[in-house]
C-alpha cells in the first residue's frame, strides 16, 4: 500500500478559508432572502473594496468567485428563495426591475450563448405552457392596439428584425416549394378553423372598407383641383399636373430662347405683391406657370403655335358692347350666323340641329328703323326674324335702343368693318308703354305663296319640326329658344318691333371670307380681324387649334357665348369633311366596285346612288371624321375585333355627369365668372345658369374626372378585377351633359353558360352589392342613393305603352341572393 500523501500546509490553509468564506456567503444569503430588503450588492459588502477591486482587476479570482457562484446556485433551497426574492423585488422596485431589464437586453445582444438558450428557452415555454401561450398572444394583441406605429418602428430600430423581415420575403417571393406550402397551410387552416375563417373574413371586410374609404378620399383630392392654373404663353387654363412654376430666368441661357421668352411669357395674369403688403402672398396667381407643351418649345427656341404672342392678342371688350344682350348682338352684326338652336330638358342648356348659315345683313337698314328715345332706360319688344312675313321668329327679347345706337358709334370709331355706317340721330320718339305708333305690325297669317318660293323646305316652313318636340321648343332658325311664359305675355300685345336684317341677301362662305368671324362676333372682336382666325401669324396655326385655343383661354368672351361654341364647332368638323373629300377625290378611280366609271348621271339617279351609299363608296372618306357614321362603323368593327380575341366584356358600365351634386366644379366656374354669392344660396335655376354659362370648363371637368377614376381606381387599383382591356365612348346625353359607357373584360372571370351558375353568382358578388344606406350613419350617401340610383317611383308613358302595368316590370320584388 503506497503511503498517503501529504497535502501541503498551504493548500491546507487555502482550502479551510475557501470553506469558510462559501458558508459566509450562504448564511449572508439566506439572511437577505428573509429581509428581502437588501440589494444584491450587499452579498459582498462584507468583503472590503479591496476584494471588490480584486474581482475587477484578476480575471482569476474572478472566474472563482463565478464557479463558486454557480455550484451555490445548484442548492435548490437557495436557488428558491434566491428566486422568490428576486422576483418580489422586481415587482416592488422599479428602479431595480429598470436595471434587471437594461441588463438583460445588453446581455441578450452581445453575449450569444446566452442569447441562444434564451431562444430555446422562450420557444419550448411557448410550445409546452398553454397558459404562457396565451398570456404571451394577449400581450402582443394589446400592444398592436395600443401602438400601431409598433412594427414600423421595430422595423426602422430593429436591424435583425428587419433582416429577418427581409430573408422571409425574399425566400417568399424566390422558393415556388415554400410559398406552395404556405399557401397550402393557411387554406387548409381557413378550411378547419371555423374561428380563424371568420377572423380572416372580418379582417378582409375591414381592409376592403378603409381602402374603399382611402380610395374615396385619395380621389376627391385628386379632383377637388380643377384646370385654374393659367399658362403664362398660350393663356389656358390648366391642371396642376400639365404646369410647372416658372419664371423668364430659366429661358436665359441661350440668346435665341432669351428672345422668345421674352416675346411669349405675358405677366397680365400674375399679380404681384405692392410694397406696403404685410404678408408676401403664395396664391397661385402670384406664381408664373408655364404648361410643359409652351415649355418645350421654349427650350427649343421656337414659338408655339397657340401662344398668345402669336398673333391671338385681344383688345379689351368695351363698356357699350359688354352690356348688350343677345338679341342687341344680332342686331349690330354685319354677318349672323343662323343656326336652329334649341332648349334641351332639366338644365336649359343649348343644342344645334342642322347647319350653320352665315347671312349678311344691311345694318344701315335696320338702324334707320329703330326708334331713338331720351330715356336711356326704355325697352321695346323686338323679334328677329329670318323674313318678315314668317310668323315664326329667331329670337325675342326687350332690347334698349340707345344701347344699340351708343354700341354702333363704338365700334364705327374702332372697328374698320363699320366706318361706311352712318347713323339716324334724327328720330326721336318717346316710346309709350303700349308701344303705340312705333312699331310695325307683325303678321299673324301665313304666306304659304311666299314659302313655296324658298328652295330649302325646312327653313321655310313655320310649323315645328315633329321629330324634335322632345327636345326643346325649336323655331324656325331660332338663335334664342322661346319663353313660353314671354309668348302668353305677347297675347295682350298687338304691335311688336319685328326686324329681319338678312331678308333677301345670299348667304355667303363662312369659310373663304375673309373677316367672317369678326363680323359676326363683333364683341369678342371690337378693333376688326385683330386677333381672328384670318389674323397673319408668325406660326401656321390650323383652324382647330385656334378654335380649340379660344375656348379654353382665360378670357371667357368665347366659352360663355354657346352661339360662338356652335359655330366654331361647325367650321371644325366644315374643314375636316372638305379636307378629306379633296383626299378622296385625289386617291379615288373614278370607278365602282364593278369597275364601271362613275358619271353624273350615276349619283342624280337615286337607285344607283343607293348603291354607292350601301357599299360604303360614298361616305367611307369621313371616317376619320369623328361623330360620322363611318367613324363609329371604325369602331364598331374594333370592339367585335376585341370580342372576337378576348371574348364577351365581363362588365358593362356608365358614368353619368352629376355636375349639380359636385361642389369642386360648380366652385370652379363661379369662381372663373368672378361670382362672389354662397354656392349654399343658390337654387336649382341659378346653378344651371352656372353651367350654362361655361359648358366647355364643365366638359373638360367631366373628362378629367372619368379618365382618373378609370385610371386610378378601376384599372391601376383593380377594384372590380384585373382589367385585361376596355372600351368607351363618350357621349352628350338628352339633357346636354356628357356620360360614358364602358365595357371591361376581367382577368380569370367565369363565362355564363361554361362555368356554373354559382361561380358566376359568387363573382358577382365579390364586386356588386346593392343595399340602401343607413340615413343616420351616411345622410349623403342616402340621398344619392334614393334620389339618383333608384328607379322612379312615378311610371312614365313609356312604361305602360301598350298595356296597363309596366312593361319593364317594375317593381321588381326584392332577392336575398344573386340568382341567374
Amino acid at each position: 500500500m503506497p503511503p498517503k500523501r501529504r497535502k501541503c500546509k498551504h493548500n491546507s490553509r487555502a482550502q479551510r478559508d475557501k470553506d469558510k468564506e462559501r458558508k459566509r456567503r450562504q448564511r449572508l444569503s439566506l439572511k437577505q432572502v428573509k429581509r428581502g430588503e437588501e440589494s444584491t450588492s450587499d452579498i459582498d459588502k462584507p468583503s472590503t473594496s479591496r476584494y471588490q477591486k480584486l474581482y475587477k482587476q484578476n480575471a482569476s479570482y474572478r472566474e472563482k468567485k463565478l464557479t463558486a457562484s454557480r455550484e451555490q446556485y445548484k442548492n435548490m433551497p437557495y436557488q428558491t428563495a434566491l428566486k422568490k426574492s428576486l422576483k418580489k423585488r422586481y415587482k416592488s422596485n422599479t428602479q431595480f426591475q429598470s436595471l434587471r431589464k437594461d441588463y438583460i437586453k445588453n446581455k441578450y445582444r452581445t453575449n450569444i450563448p446566452f442569447h441562444q438558450a434564451q431562444k430555446h428557452f422562450m420557444i419550448n415555454k411557448y410550445k409546452t405552457n398553454v397558459q404562457f401561450q396565451q398570456a404571451q398572444k394577449d400581450y402582443m394583441k394589446k400592444k398592436y392596439k395600443l401602438s400601431k406605429e409598433y412594427i414600423t418602428q421595430k422595423y426602422a430600430t430593429d436591424k435583425d428584425f428587419q433582416h429577418k423581415v427581409k430573408t422571409l420575403n425574399l425566400r417568399y417571393r424566390r422558393n415556388v416549394l415554400y410559398r406552395e406550402k404556405y399557401k397550402q397551410r393557411l387554406s387548409e387552416l381557413y378550411r378547419r378553423d371555423l374561428q380563424y375563417r371568420e377572423k380572416k373574413k372580418n379582417l378582409l371586410e375591414q381592409k376592403r372598407k378603409k381602402g374603399l374609404d382611402q380610395i374615396a378620399v385619395w380621389f376627391r383630392q385628386q379632383v377637388a383641383d380643377g384646370p385654374k392654373y393659367i399658362c403664362a404663353v398660350c393663356i389656358k387654363f390648366k391642371f396642376r399636373k400639365q404646369v410647372i412654376q416658372t419664371n423668364q430666368d430659366k429661358y436665359a441661357k441661350v440668346k435665341k430662347t432669351t428672345e422668345v421668352a421674352y416675346q411669349c411669357i405675358c405677366y397680365q395674369f400674375k399679380n404681384d405683391c405692392t410694397a406696403d403688403c404685410p404678408v408676401k402672398c403664395e396664391t397661385i396667381n402670384h406664381k408664373l406657370w408655364i404648361c410643359y407643351t409652351c415649355h418645350r418649345h421654349l427650350l427649343k427656341g421656337t414659338i408655339p403655335a397657340d401662344a398668345y404672342a402669336n398673333g391671338l392678342q385681344l383688345q379689351t371688350v368695351p363698356d357699350e358692347l359688354k352690356s348688350l344682350n343677345k338679341l342687341e348682338k344680332q342686331l349690330i352684326s354685319l354677318r349672323i350666323p343662323f343656326m336652329k338652336l334649341v332648349q334641351l330638358p332639366k338644365g336649359n342648356q343649348r343644342g344645334i340641329i342642322g347647319p350653320c348659315v352665315s347671312i349678311p345683313t344691311d345694318i344701315q337698314k335696320t338702324v334707320n328703323v329703330l326708334p331713338l328715345s331720351d330715356d336711356d332706360t326704355q325697352l321695346i319688344r323686338c323679334k328677329l326674324k329670318r323674313k318678315q312675313s314668317y310668323t315664326g321668329h329667331c329670337q325675342y327679347e326687350f332690347v334698349n335702343t340707345t344701347s344699340i345706337y351708343k354700341a354702333l358709334h363704338c365700334l364705327k370709331d374702332r372697328n374698320p368693318y363699320y366706318k361706311d355706317i352712318s347713323l339716324n340721330l334724327t328720330w326721336h320718339n318717346d316710346i309709350s308703354s303700349d308701344f303705340q305708333d312705333i312699331t310695325l305690325p307683325e303678321k299673324n297669317d301665313d304666306d304659304h305663296t311666299n314659302m313655296e318660293e324658298e328652295k330649302d323646305n325646312t327653313t321655310q316652313h313655320n310649323e315645328e319640326d315633329e321629330n324634335i318636340k322632345d327636345l326643346g321648343f325649336p323655331h324656325d332658325t331660332c338663335l334664342q329658344p322661346v319663353d313660353i311664359g314671354q309668348e302668353m305675355l305677347d297675347q295682350h300685345f298687338d304691335d311688336i318691333f319685328c326686324v329681319a336684317p338678312g331678308e333677301g341677301s345670299t348667304p355667303v362662305s363662312m369659310m373663304q371670307e375673309q373677316g367672317n368671324e369678326a363680323m359676326s362676333f363683333p364683341v369678342q372682336f371690337p378693333d376688326g380681324s385683330f386677333g381672328s382666325f384670318d389674323y397673319k401669324r408668325h406660326v401656321h396655326l390650323t383652324r382647330s387649334r385656334y378654335f380649340h385655343a379660344r375656348l379654353l383661354s382665360s378670357d371667357d368672351r368665347f366659352s360663355s357665348d354657346s352661339s360662338y361654341i356652335f359655330y366654331a364647332q361647325y367650321l371644325s368638323e366644315l374643314e375636316q369633311v372638305i379636307s378629306k373629300v379633296s383626299i378622296a377625290l385625289r386617291k379615288g378611280t373614278g370607278k365602282d366596285r364593278a369597275g364601271n366609271a362613275i358619271t353624273a348621271s350615276m349619283l342624280t339617279d337615286k337607285t344607283q346612288l343607293k348603291n354607292l351609299l350601301t357599299t360604303d363608296q360614298g361616305y367611307k372618306f369621313l371616317t376619320p371624321i369623328r361623330g360620322t357614321p363611318p367613324y363609329w362603323q371604325t369602331a364598331l368593327k374594333d370592339l367585335l375585333a376585341t370580342i372576337r380575341q378576348i371574348g364577351i366584356p365581363t362588365w358593362f358600365a356608365t358614368f353619368s355627369a352629376a355636375d349639380m351634386r359636385w361642389t369642386e366644379v360648380l366652385y370652379l366656374l363661379m369662381e372663373q365668372q368672378k361670382s362672389h354669392q354662397s354656392l349654399e344660396d343658390l337654387d336649382w335655376t341659378a346653378k344651371c345658369e352656372i353651367l350654362r354659362n361655361n359648358p366647355v370648363m364643365n366638359a373638360v371637368m367631366f373628362d378629367h374626372r372619368f379618365h382618373t377614376f378609370l385610371k386610378e381606381i378601376i384599372i391601376k387599383r383593380s377594384s372590380i378585377g384585373k382589367v385585361k382591356d376596355h372600351f368607351h365612348r363618350i357621349e352628350f346625353q338628352q339633357r346636354g351633359s356628357p356620360h360614358a359607357h364602358c365595357l371591361f373584360w376581367i382577368d380569370d372571370a367565369p363565362v355564363l353558360d361554361e362555368d356554373d351558375d354559382q361561380t358566376v353568382c359568387d363573382f358577382v358578388d365579390r364586386f356588386v352589392t346593392c343595399q340602401m344606406p343607413d340615413d343616420t350613419v351616411d345622410p349623403e350617401l342616402y340621398e344619392i342613393v334614393s334620389s339618383v340610383q333608384q328607379h322612379s317611383k312615378n311610371h312614365s308613358k313609356s312604361c305602360k305603352k301598350k298595356g296597363t302595368t309596366c312593361r319593364f316590370n317594375f317593381p321588381r320584388p326584392p332577392s336575398e341572393n344573386t340568382f341567374i
